[in-house]
């Protein structure tokens, strides 16, 4: 081999795609940002199937700290998948953001699911996760952590999903 011989060996659609090592979250908005998570939960990530899955934020407001909702079809649980596109996320913000959504289960706790998830589009410390677990165990609900490692996973392995994410990223 020649120098450069090992891209013959690479598909021609990889080549003209350049998918960068990580998926440029950082270049959705916020409202795309959310869609791309609905996708994704639409999509029955990690082996779960969904269904009646909702965005509830796609014509803006009124979610009460829900950006997605749906029910895991084997167990029949609810789920609450909240959307956050933000450049840091430690302690104080997990707090301030289940504070909030515990509020508005005290208004309405029709809304209190079995699980609530958080997409976030950054890496989480376990600091906060340790302080998210406490408080989300305070309001009676298991917590999960979709961090950006995971959604950039979940893009990857679902070729519709990957092929209309890059279709939301302005040129």
């Amino acid at each position: 081999g020649s120098v450069g011989h090992w891209r013959e060996q690479i598909p021609k659609p990889v080549l003209d795609i350049g998918i960068p090592y990580e998926i440029p979250l950082e270049r959705l908005n916020e409202k795309d940002f959310e869609r791309l998570c609905f996708w994704i939960v639409e999509a029955n990530p990690k082996d779960r199937v969904f269904e009646d899955v909702v965005w509830l934020n796609e014509d803006g407001g009124g979610e009460r700290g829900r950006d997605v909702i749906a029910k895991e079809v084997s167990t029949n649980k609810s789920w609450v998948f909240q959307c956050k596109r933000v450049k840091q996320f430690g302690p104080k913000d997990i707090e301030n953001e289940l504070d909030t959504f515990a509020g508005h289960i005290d208004e309405d706790p029709s809304i209190k699911p079995d699980v609530y998830v958080l997409f976030i589009s950054r890496s989480i410390t376990d600091q906060t996760k340790s302080r998210g677990d406490e408080i989300a165990a305070q309001i009676g609900m298991a917590i999960k952590y979709w961090p950006k490692s995971t959604i950039d996973r979940l893009v990857r392995i679902n070729e519709e999903i990957k092929n209309r994410f890059w279709k939301l990223i302005p040129q």
